[in-house]
């Protein structure tokens, strides 16, 4: 027993007095630990409604490319529509049949499902077009230089990203609203 003594003895003297914390230091550790909550939720908040923006621009950015890509494969014109009465709705890529002869028919969509891709926007974001659909012809090009703006929904502060269809008929995504 003289010997467990002794040993705990030596520790107290050479650690001090081992206790708990105090209630103050508990308090003082949470008042932190809320300011710096506090600090960090906002922002973290503004990096989610950003990451939302930028996901909406590159899956939007991802279809047309597919879209160009399918028409000039196939060389065939090749659609990007909306799926409701806005983008902020979705979208889809869809293409026409080639008939036995390798001419687009103007018929029926084709449902190969290699091509089909129906894209839902993701909430919290709004996309505005120019137009209701964007088709790329047989040479990867589309009429006119259409554009879409992608924004937080509900409107605030935050990035706005603008997607341009250059000549060529490539889809570029820019960080600012569109001119």
């Amino acid at each position: 027993m003289v010997a467990g003594r002794a040993a705990r003895e030596r520790v107290t003297r050479f650690f001090g007095a081992l206790a708990g914390f105090t209630l103050i230091e508990l308090i003082v550790v949470v008042a932190v630990v809320a300011v710096v909550a506090a600090v960090a939720v906002p922002s973290f908040t503004q990096m989610v409604a950003n990451s939302r923006i930028g996901g909406a621009a590159n899956t939007l950015q991802a279809a047309l490319l597919k879209a160009r890509s399918e028409a000039l494969k196939r060389n065939c014109s090749v659609t990007v529509r909306r799926t409701g009465s806005s983008w902020s709705q979705g979208w889809e890529v869809i293409a026409l049949n080639v008939d036995s002869g390798g001419d687009c028919s103007g018929a029926e969509y084709d449902t190969d499902p290699g091509l089909s891709l129906q894209v839902d926007a993701p909430r919290g974001v709004v996309v505005t077009g120019s137009s209701a659909s964007v088709t790329y012809s047989r040479s990867g090009r589309t009429t006119g230089s259409p554009t879409f703006e992608i924004t937080r929904d509900p409107p605030g502060a935050g990035q706005t990203r603008c997607l341009l269809i250059e000549l060529d008929g490539y889809p570029k995504v820019v960080k600012a609203e569109c001119a």
